[in-house]
């Protein structure tokens, strides 16, 4: 797969918007993604001029939903309602948060298979004090490798990350180290 870039333009990170812990039953005491209110803002931002969504880009979803509960809004792109209303190639970019590379992967390939054209692999954090520049370099550079869709790399402010600037399908773009 050739590698690409996003189109030029501003992409936002758009917020997962939950159901109301209102509407949980008793047997299902957990918050959903609201599909409807997804949709209607992902048209709002599309129809104000924003070239592309940056979805599940955060570490907040990472801690609220499941590999399974990800996956049906990754299967509607999580404001599904694009190509429908006139944005049939609309550029999206997914997040995936894990310590797991298979796991990663498996978001990574849930992605694509929704229509994602690019992946944000957010920087593993569960390891702390282990996540040294040479580690985090091997754990993205495996991703990269392996990943169906062209990653970039969303480096959290730990002091043996900072130099790390980009990772694409194919290795490090920048490493000043």
């Amino acid at each position: 797969m050739p590698v690409s870039s996003p189109p030029v333009g501003a992409y936002v990170p758009v917020p997962s918007f939950f159901t109301s812990l209102s509407a949980c039953s008793a047997s299902e005491p957990v918050a959903r993604i609201d599909v409807e209110t997804q949709t209607k803002h992902a048209l709002f931002l599309a129809r104000a001029g924003i070239r592309g969504l940056v979805m599940m880009g955060s570490t907040g979803e990472a801690i609220h939903l499941t590999p399974c509960r990800t996956q049906g809004p990754r299967r509607r792109r999580k404001g599904g309602g694009l190509e429908e209303n006139g944005f049939p190639s609309y550029p999206i970019m997914a997040g995936v948060l894990t310590n797991s590379v298979e796991e990663c992967l498996d978001g990574l390939q849930d992605m694509k298979e929704a229509g994602a054209l690019w992946g944000l692999v957010l920087t593993p954090g569960y390891f702390g004090a282990n996540a040294t520049h040479p580690r985090m370099k091997e754990w993205f550079k495996i991703i990269a490798d392996r990943s169906l869709l062209p990653i970039f790399m969303l480096v959290s402010r730990l002091p043996s990350m900072d130099e790390i600037v980009l990772c694409a399908k194919g290795g490090m773009v920048d490493d000043r180290r």
